[in-house]
């Protein structure tokens, strides 16, 4: 579901900061291990409209996601 426009007294960060502070009150991951759970990497384009995740069906703590530009590792 889209997220709201920032509105326009408040910026981008501003927002984010918002829901970080909002996101680290939630937080009930801690019980997951640090190393991904399927030992898995992966290495992909930083297209922002893929959400890993749901593409691979994979879950938070599967596996470590590396994003960058093309998707390259040289």
């Amino acid at each position: 579901m889209p997220q709201p426009a920032p509105s326009p007294t408040k910026s981008v960060f501003d927002d984010l900061m918002e829901h970080n502070k909002g996101y680290a009150k939630r937080f009930d991951l801690g019980h997951l291990q640090t190393p991904p759970i399927k030992k898995l990497v992966i290495l992909t384009c930083m297209d922002s409209r893929m959400d890993l995740e749901q593409l691979l069906g994979l879950s938070v703590g599967d596996a470590h996601m590396i994003r960058n530009a093309g998707g390259i590792a040289t």
